[in-house]
């Protein structure tokens, strides 16, 4: 018989680190916090037709929902050594001010945040700042909870892009973004931080050494990629 178990998340935690080289200084590491698990994403949200040909969506949200999300941002800010984070949708004031005082929050509407993003890329601090390369790069934990290693955070751990069946048994997908959602998985879930340094510095190092899948301009394969990234992070683990 299928045995089906419940698993509630309430934040989707997106890693984008700028891993390829740049002149640019711009920052290495940052996290876009968003709200996958109610709502649209799940058909919750209200859609009403009153017959005009006129048709209007709501999304409701309760007070809870947005603190807890306001929470893990927070969180994962602080850990990080950030003093700024920037709420690109709910008004999060009062959580931060409360729990996190020691960090700004600045708000920015979505749109105007993309214009950001593509003008400065510096100008939203570390969350936008870091575009990658490649989507093939980025990892992604959905949480249960606030991972401070004082209770279990189950998580939904992936890449943030979805399935790719073009390119399927061809052996060219990058693995990177599944080897880095592993590593998010040994920190948040595990409560191993080493371990997950050791796989995020090994993925570093090898890219920074040439490494370049063919989503990044390069030759590589998803065997090859791999194969390199294990060798850098026995080295990593031995040193």
């Amino acid at each position: 018989m299928p045995v089906f178990v419940k698993f509630t998340s309430f934040a989707r935690s997106q890693l984008c680190t700028y891993l390829l080289r740049s002149e640019r200084t711009i920052p290495r590491t940052g996290s876009v916090i968003s709200l996958p698990s109610f709502t649209l994403f799940n058909g919750h949200s209200i859609i009403k037709d009153d017959g005009s040909g006129h048709a209007w969506d709501t999304e409701a949200y309760s007070r809870a929902e947005v603190e807890r999300v306001a929470r893990l941002a927070g969180f994962l800010a602080r850990g990080r050594g950030e003093t700024k984070v920037w709420s690109l949708d709910k008004v999060m004031t009062e959580t931060f001010s409360k729990e996190f005082p020691d960090l700004t929050v600045e708000h920015q509407l979505i749109d105007s945040a993309a214009i950001i993003m593509v003008k400065n890329p510096r100008g939203l601090n570390g969350v936008a700042s870091v575009i990658p390369g490649s989507i093939g790069l980025l990892p992604s934990a959905s949480l249960s909870s606030i991972p401070d290693g004082k209770g279990k955070c189950n998580g939904i751990y992936e890449l943030i892009h979805g399935s790719a069946p073009d390119i399927a048994s061809k052996g060219i997908v990058n693995p990177i973004g599944t080897i880095l959602s592993v590593a998010m998985m040994l920190r948040y879930s595990l409560n191993l931080p080493k371990e997950a340094k050791a796989v995020e510095d090994a993925v570093r190092n090898v890219i920074d050494g040439g490494l370049r899948t063919k989503d990044m301009g390069g030759s590589f394969g998803t065997k090859e990629a791999g194969e390199k990234i294990v060798e850098e992070l026995v080295k990593v683990l031995k040193a």
